[in-house]
Formats: C-alpha cells, sequence, structure tokens
C-alpha cells in the first residue's frame, strides 16, 4: 500500500474537522441562505463526507489490484485496463488530496466570514460532488470488469503461485503434492550418494526469508550427495550472495566487444561467418551499444532484426527504444520485469517513477527520496521524517540492484532504465526535441523537458492539455517568457505535485493554484528574483522549497503558515524543520536584513547567524533563537531588549567578547532553556551566580576554547551523576 493509501486517507480522517466548521459555518452564515437552501446545504455536506469516507474506504482494494493486475499484465485485456485503473485511482487520490488542503487552509485561516470560505459553498462542494461520481462510477466499472477477469483471486506471493503437482518424484501416490516432510524424504533417497549440479537461476531475497529458515529447509536433501557436487546459483540480489555463498562470488559483466558482436550476427543470421551488407553491419554495429553486452539482449533484437533485412527495418530498430519494440515473453525486458514484479509495492512505485529521469542520470539519494516523498510513494512510520524513509527505500534498490553507485552519485543500467520505460509508458515521458510533443501519452503523470533548441514558449504552453500532470522537471530555459509561461502551467496544471524549472526570474501570483505542490525547485534562476509571491503561503502541502540562487530580500507576510515545509534553501539562508537554520549575513544587504530575520522567527527551530561580526545590537533584538557564529567584530552582546520567547542561544566564534553580564539577565531572556559558548577566547567569565534566576535553564553546553574562563559563584550542584575527569 502506498502513501496514498495509508498517508491521504488517514488525512482525511482529520479533514472531520473541515468537516464541523462547514456545518457550523452554515449555520452562522444562515441569512445568506432561506430555511430550505441551509437544510440543503447541510444534507449536502453530509453525502459529501459519507462519499469521501467510502472513496477513502475503496482505495486500499483498488491498490492491492493494481499489484495483482500487474502480474498479469502480460494479458492483453489486463494490459489495456490497467492503465485506466492507474488514472482513475489517481483522481481519488486528488480528490482526497484537495480536502486535506481545504483542512490546512480553514487550519491556518478559519474564519466563517471571509470570501474564500464562502467559495467552498458556493463552488467547492458543487464541484466536488461531481468530481466524487465520476471517480466512484469509474472505480466500481473497473473493479466489475476485473472480477470477469478473475484477477480478484490472483496472488503475486512466490511461494503461493498454483504450479503443476511434480510427476517427477518416486511414490507420487503416497504424496498428496502437500506433505513437506515427506517430499523432503524422497528428494534426499532421489539424489543420495549421487553426483549432481544443481543451477539456481535468477535467485530472489524472498528465498532467505524467516531468518533463512526456507534456505535451509530447501538444501538439507542435497547434504547426502556424492563429494564433488556443485550448486551454481545466479542472482542479482547481494543478500543472496551474501546469504548462499561458500566461495567468492564472481561478478558477471557483459561479453566483450568482440565475442558480442560475433554472437549477435549469429542471432541474426543463424552463423557469425555470414556474409553480410556492409550497410546491414554499419547498422548492427550502431545498436550494439544499446545492448550492454548482455546476450538475452542480443538473442532479442536478433530475432527482430532476422524478420527483415531491409536498411528501413535496422534504422527503425536502431532508432527506436527497446521498450518501444514488442517483445515476446522470453525476450529481455519481459525477463527483467519479472525482478520488478517481485519488488513490494511501495518500491515499485518508487522505481517505475524514475522512468522519467533520462538514461545515465546521476541520481542522488537525498534529492530522489525528497521527491518520492512529494510524489506519495512513501508509507509514513510514526515520527520518522518521510525524506528519511525514502531514503531507506533508495537502499533497498540498491542491494536489489536497481541501481548501481558510481562516482558522484546512482546509475540505473540502461536495460533496467528501458524496463522501468516499458512498466511506465502511459505515466512517464521524457520531452527530447519538438518532434516528441505528438508523442506525449493523453494522460501522463511525470513529465522531464531535456534542454533543446528546436522547440521554444509556445510548445511548452502547449503542455497545458495535459491537465492530469503531476511531475514536471523542465531543464530547458523558459526564456524571456518565463513567467508568462508558468503563469499558464500554474493556472490549467492544477494537480502539479513536483516543479523544477530553469531559469526563472519571477513566480507569478497564480502559484497559489498549486493545492497539491510538495516540491518546487527553481534552477539557475538568475538574480531579478528578489522577493516570493504572497499566494506561496497558500501550498499547504509544500514540504521542498529550492530557490539556491536566488537572493531573497524579504519572506511573505504569512511564511510562517507553510507548516509543512520541511526544508527551504536560498542563497544565504538555510531551513531545516525542526532543526537549525542558518542565515548567512555576508550574502544579504544589510537594510533587508531585519525583515527576513523577523520572518525567520516564525519557523520553529534554531537560528544560526553565520558571520556574525556584521549583526547590529537592532538586529540582534529581532531574533528569537540565534546561534551568533564567527561574529569577530562584536565586542559584547549587550542587553537591547526583552527576549520574551528566547529559549536557546549559541555563541560561537565571538573571539573578542569578553564579557556576558549586560545580556545574561533574567529581566532580558525570561524563558532561557539552553546556553551554548564555544570558541570565545577572549571571554574570561561567566555570571553563573545568576543562573539561579532562569527557571527553565536545562543546559549550559561545555565552554570550548575560552582562554581562562573562570566561573564563579555557581551555588550547590545536585543530583549529579558522576563526574570524569580526563
Amino acid at each position: 500500500m502506498s502513501l496514498s493509501a495509508i498517508g491521504i486517507i488517514s488525512a482525511l480522517n482529520e479533514c472531520v474537522t473541515l468537516f464541523q466548521w462547514a456545518k457550523s459555518a452554515i449555520s452562522s452564515l444562515h441569512s445568506r441562505w432561506s430555511g430550505s437552501q441551509e437544510q440543503n446545504l447541510q444534507d449536502r455536506v453530509l453525502q459529501l463526507e459519507s462519499g469521501l469516507q467510502c472513496l477513502r474506504d475503496t482505495l486500499p482494494a483498488m491498490y492491492s489490484l493494481i499489484n495483482k493486475a500487474e502480474w498479469r499484465s502480460h494479458d492483453d485485456g489486463v494490459a489495456s485496463l490497467l492503465p485506466n485503473l492507474k488514472d482513475a485511482v489517481s483522481e481519488a487520490e486528488d480528490l482526497l488530496d484537495e480536502f486535506r488542503w481545504y483542512e490546512k487552509k480553514v487550519q491556518m485561516e478559519g474564519n466563517a466570514s471571509q470570501f474564500p470560505f464562502i467559495d467552498f459553498f458556493d463552488t467547492v462542494i458543487p464541484g466536488s460532488f461531481n468530481k466524487l461520481n465520476d471517480v466512484q462510477l469509474r472505480l466500481n466499472h473497473l473493479s466489475r470488469t476485473i472480477d470477469t477477469m478473475g484477477l480478484h483471486g490472483v496472488t503475486h506471493r512466490f511461494d503461493k503461485l498454483v504450479r503443476p503437482e511434480t510427476t517427477s518424484l518416486p511414490n507420487e501416490t503416497k504424496m498428496f503434492g502437500r506433505d513437506k516432510e515427506l517430499k523432503q524424504r524422497a528428494l534426499s533417497n532421489l539424489v543420495t550418494n549421487k553426483r549432481l549440479l544443481i543451477v539456481l537461476d535468477d535467485m530472489w531475497d524472498d528465498a532467505l526469508k524467516e531468518n533463512e529458515q526456507c534456505w535451509k529447509r530447501f538444501i538439507a536433501p542435497f547434504r547426502s550427495v556424492q563429494e564433488g557436487s556443485a550448486m551454481l546459483v545466479t542472482t542479482r540480489c547481494p543478500k543472496v550472495t551474501e546469504g548462499v555463498r561458500t566461495m567468492e562470488p564472481v561478478i558477471l559483466e557483459g561479453l566483450r566487444d568482440d565475442v558480442f558482436w560475433n554472437f549477435f550476427k549469429s542471432c541474426i543470421f543463424g552463423s557469425e561467418n555470414s556474409d553480410n551488407d556492409p550497410e546491414l553491419e554499419r547498422i548492427g554495429r550502431s545498436i550494439l551499444p544499446k545492448l550492454k553486452g548482455s546476450p538475452l539482449a542480443a538473442k532479442t533484437l536478433g530475432r527482430m532484426l532476422s524478420m527483415d533485412l531491409q536498411a528501413s527495418h535496422w534504422n527503425f530498430i536502431l532508432e527506436s527504444e527497446l521498450w518501444e519494440l514488442r517483445q515476446e515473453p522470453t525476450d529481455i525486458l519481459p525477463a527483467l520485469r519479472l525482478s520488478y514484479m517481485y519488488l513490494p509495492f511501495y518500491l515499485k512505485q518508487c522505481f517505475a517513477f524514475c522512468a522519467v529521469y533520462p538514461k545515465d542520470y546521476r541520481f542522488e539519494k537525498a534529492c530522489l527520496a525528497e521527491i518520492w516523498a512529494a510524489e506519495g510513494f512513501v508509507e509514513p512510520q510514526g515520527g520518522v521524517p518521510i525524506q528519511n524513509i525514502g531514503c531507506q527505500y533508495f537502499e533497498e534498490l540498491v542491494a536489489r540492484s536497481f541501481f548501481q553507485k558510481v562516482n558522484g552519485g546512482y546509475v540505473i543500467h540502461d536495460l533496467l532504465h528501458d524496463m522501468a520505460q516499458m512498466v511506465s509508458e502511459h505515466h512517464c515521458f521524457i520531452l527530447r526535441n519538438k518532434s516528441d510533443f505528438d508523442k506525449i501519452p493523453q494522460n501522463v503523470r511525470h513529465l522531464y523537458v531535456l534542454p533543446s533548441s528546436d522547440f521554444d514558449d509556445s510548445n511548452l504552453l502547449g503542455l497545458c492539455k495535459y491537465t492530469k500532470l503531476r511531475t514536471l522537471i523542465c531543464k530547458k530555459s523558459l526564456g524571456r517568457k518565463a513567467s508568462f509561461v508558468l503563469d499558464h502551467w500554474c493556472t490549467k496544471l492544477p494537480r502539479m505535485r513536483v516543479i523544477s524549472c530553469a531559469s526563472v526570474d519571477e513566480l507569478p501570483e497564480s502559484i497559489g493554484n498549486w493545492k497539491h505542490l510538495r516540491y518546487l525547485e527553481i534552477c539557475r534562476a538568475g538574480l531579478l528574483m528578489k522577493r516570493l509571491p504572497s499566494t506561496l503561503c497558500w501550498l499547504y502541502h509544500l514540504q521542498i522549497l529550492y530557490a539556491k540562487k536566488c537572493k531573497l530580500e524579504n519572506l511573505p507576510d504569512d511564511f510562517g503558515k507553510l507548516t509543512s515545509l520541511q526544508k527551504f534553501e536560498s542563497d544565504g539562508l538555510t531551513y531545516y524543520a525542526g532543526g537549525q537554520m542558518t542565515f548567512d549575513l555576508e550574502k544579504c544587504e544589510e537594510g533587508k536584513r531585519i525583515s527576513l530575520i523577523k520572518k525567520l522567527n516564525q519557523f520553529r527551530g534554531h537560528l544560526k547567524i553565520a558571520n556574525g561580526g556584521l549583526l547590529s545590537c537592532f538586529e540582534l533584538k529581532s531574533i528569537s533563537s540565534p546561534m551568533i557564529s564567527q561574529g569577530i567584530n562584536l565586542n559584547e552582546i549587550p542587553a537591547v531588549g526583552i527576549f520574551l520567547s528566547l529559549a536557546d542561544i549559541t555563541i560561537d566564534g565571538c573571539r573578542n567578547i569578553s564579557s556576558l553580564e549586560q545580556f545574561l539577565c533574567s529581566d532580558y531572556v525570561p524563558a532561557i532553556k539552553k546556553i551554548r559558548i564555544e570558541h570565545c577566547e577572549m571571554l574570561a567569565s561567566v555570571p553563573t551566580e545568576k543562573f539561579g534566576e532562569f527557571h527553565f535553564l536545562e543546559e549550559l553546553a561545555p565552554l570550548e576554547h575560552s582562554r581562562s574562563l573562570m566561573l564563579y559563584h555557581f551555588g550547590c550542584v545536585r543530583n549529579c551523576q558522576p563526574l570524569m575527569t580526563s
């Protein structure tokens, strides 16, 4: 089950607040409606709440059905049904997520007299009824169709697959196909004192479940074989290698180019010594690199090429992606697809999504984990940060060899990338040039735009017709009309969850339309972007905001309403939810610091002021939880006012400070809980006699690298753990 089945569905439970508010608001605004209209509206709100609850109850079964249908996707009927099923489920997810957005909006702005909430009754409720009815009808129709195909009984468990009973063992009439002990005894009798070569091909880690007990039961009958017997295991899973090996493993690479070319020719012509047409040989050698030395890939394309020895047919194969070519069940991509099928459902979603990236793309674990979380592929696990769980998913895929570690990141093997594109062909697409615009799937969900010179802004505006887009990664500069293009995307593509754009100098006010947005990245932004629009604060789902090249002069007044925000980076400013925020004064104009500092006070966490020597006393007064770093020009920290909310301060690297007498006073910092002082070489003393006045003080961190520091009037310290000296 995905986040959509857990996170969004559980979030719907939280929408109880929204519907309670709606019922209350109807009563408080009764003057807008007649008595019958008010009752009718109350009834519709109840019906909508009930309908969404029904949809919530339907979704988990739909996720299970998708998983089962993928096992039967070799069946043409199921293959045609699967994209429709995924599309209907995505529609349901978006509808539930939209109401989660309204729930957050009520929490942030709840006031029944405000126009946006009046609009909720006049527009949102009627429109939502239509959406709800449509998606529920689609899901019901698809479920009934699936019933006729017998998919509800399909299982994807390897050890539960229905197979013909064996007829190779003796005394089969006494076994009834069920008794494991009898089977093992019969197998042991059959192989005792015989010299065998046992081959286990493409073994997966499900054989090691139950703490490897399954594997131990499997090999038990073979312990009585004759000396000199051998068992050969091939696997793509390092965990299997470690679990079953009795010697150093042999790492299999692709065939060498010369050997591979001869093998490829024999797959096409039946003999590597055939007298080939020079033009066909040239095309064949051009095809070779995409096969990566894989014999099965050579057999797959060799069969396709042998069907027609015309150069036009061979060029078609050359110019096509491997995943676009129709394949037999025994060909390379169906074989690789089996490894995908054995993935847990949550990993299937994550890997299939990677088809939106071009081949040889260098993945960064943390970045991809953030995007997976934004897409809804990551299941919450208590209080663990969801991006951390995404990183665990990534490591699982690395362990299963779906990613390969290279210098500077990770890559997906070309053949695995082809397989990912095969399973995602209806929902992921890469735009390379102008001719690709005609090939975009109608229901595309994830789109990657490569930088290309042969299409322009008008072509990018054409993407607005793909209204189901959730992901748009645009590496092409949007040019002079960047704001115009982005404004149209914000208006016409309402389901966006992940957006990454290059060279944008301004975000339009219409960005507030992206209710579902969770990940926003502005790449290579120009120096003109100095501000963020106020409507950005309507993005209550926003988790990640990257504007690394933007020198922001201010933040919107309601920036603190972005309660889902986990990470925010701009030039000179880095924020992590619940952790530390770093603000580099050197990268901010002096006149702009105060407004930024005041906005940063809205966030939970710890504020680190880098290059604190540039900090004025007036600016210091604006900070609620500072870490003053590298304050080499600051000779003292005076009492510049009362810090009612200051709970945590770190003074680090302020080498000229000799006294904290004025600042460490309970009248000025009454709520202080933690004091850390580090690398203040001139600090001679700390007024510890005042600490008794700090009723909330919990921590006084080690006072490191301070010259001749003296603690005086420290008083009596009780109930300490045994102290140690070094």
